[in-house]
């Protein structure tokens, strides 16, 4: 710790011996606070006692404190998974429909934030800034992105059915199957069921 200016030195724990003296246990230590308490029985042995209800009561709350995990599995369905990060998040900003895709890809190993903003560190080029090299694609944000591949995504399928449709019925596709044809839809629950394959 400095004092005003920078100047004077008012607690010095640079070394094991040191926090010993002053009885400053550092956090890095707590998971390994029997090592701490060998140094300190030698350096400075007379506030073992001390130590040992800090470790009681401080210590042993720490790492015994046990961190909620939620597992999902690689077979959880996209769905499955949009909902929980929901649940978990009611405490803070509602997540948009490209959080939610970024989370269940990051379960295939894929990086969907990298990909859009791109990554200095990881030596990766965003979507982003390709496309807004383009007057018409400038302020193209990523939900409106994963909005159009939906939108294309369906419609292919849509189409790709109604040919399926076309063939088995000799060139003509009676009105009720026409009906039952996948729509051509960007809905939120659509873009949560986008895959990789469609996004890539």
């Amino acid at each position: 710790q400095i004092g005003q200016f920078h100047r004077d030195v008012t607690l010095d724990l640079s070394t094991r011996e040191h926090e010993c003296l002053a009885m400053h246990c550092p956090c890095n230590a707590m998971f390994d606070a029997m090592a701490w308490m060998v140094d300190l029985s030698k350096l400075n042995p007379t506030k073992i006692q001390q130590f040992l209800e800090f470790q009681q009561a401080v210590i042993g709350r720490f790492t015994g404190y046990k961190v909620p995990v939620i597992q999902l599995l690689k077979d959880t369905s996209k769905e499955a998974v949009c909902t929980v990060f929901e649940k978990v998040n009611t405490g803070g900003v509602a997540l948009n429909v490209f959080e939610l895709i970024t989370a269940t890809f990051a379960a295939e190993k894929f990086n969907l934030r990298d990909d859009w903003l791109g990554s200095v560190e990881r030596n990766v080029q965003g979507r982003r800034t390709r496309l807004h090299t383009h007057d018409l694609l400038r302020n193209v944000e990523a939900s409106d992105f994963i909005q159009s591949i939906t939108l294309l995504e369906t419609r292919t399928k849509r189409h790709e059915r109604l040919a399926e449709l076309t063939k088995a019925n000799a060139g003509v596709v009676p009105d009720e199957d026409k009906q039952q044809l996948p729509p051509v839809s960007a809905k939120r629950k659509t873009m949560l069921a986008l895959s990789r394959a469609a996004y890539e």
